[in-house]
């Protein structure tokens, strides 16, 4: 688990087994520091391929979730959904997110990125339903290009549909705004050392429901 010759972390288990060589399972995992134990788990399952594959995402929730700490607790459950390679180079995901007696939302993402061309980027979409019939969207996109060495081109796109949602749901400092922003930019280095920078950035604030 980590590649140093003295490893800075590692995982114990007290069994294990493998299946086809493909997947490892283990039960009564341990994962330390050094020597010491600083976290323990009932079981553990990771794939033992390599390269980009397609699969389920892995779930997330808190012992809050699990474990009931009042009356007024809710629970939540995020990243419920699947993983698409399409290639080595693109890939997709579809997930969905959910809160107890407040939302549902669900969510897609689509990234590449094509190393010998150097261009990449990715694009998420949002739509939560709450629990008192109102719908929210999020989209954000950011992408960016390397004809050569010294140049660099970027685009990227961001809407939130309320921000009263966004401000108590989300810690992405770019979707913490109602509004509707584009950008573009164009960076060239000389020789010298010298750069020009030209960017262009258009913003419109406080849009209403859609």
């Amino acid at each position: 688990t980590c590649d140093l010759e003295v490893p800075h972390y590692h995982f114990t288990a007290s069994r294990f087994k493998m299946v086809n060589d493909r997947i490892l399972v283990a039960r009564d995992v341990t994962l330390n520091f050094g020597d010491v134990p600083v976290f323990w788990l009932p079981f553990l399952v990771q794939s033992l391929r390599d390269g980009r594959r397609s699969g389920l995402l892995t779930p997330s929730f808190g012992l809050a979730d699990v474990v009931q700490t009042g009356s007024r607790s809710r629970r939540q459950v995020r990243n419920l959904g699947v993983f698409w390679a399409i290639n080595d180079y693109t890939g997709a995901e579809a997930a969905l997110d959910w809160r107890s007696g407040d939302w549902l939302a669900v969510r897609g993402r689509f990234d590449y990125r094509w190393t010998r061309q150097f261009l990449g980027g990715y694009a998420n979409v949002r739509q939560v339903f709450n629990d008192e019939g109102s719908r929210e969207l999020t989209l954000n996109t950011s992408n960016s290009w390397e004809p050569g060495e010294r140049t660099i081109v970027s685009a990227g796109g961001q809407y939130a549909s309320s921000s009263d949602f966004v401000r108590r749901e989300t810690y992405d400092p770019n979707e913490l705004s109602r509004t509707l922003e584009s950008s573009a930019s164009v960076r060239h280095t000389f020789r010298s050392g010298a750069s020009v920078d030209v960017a262009v950035k258009q913003t419109i604030s406080e849009l209403g429901h859609i």
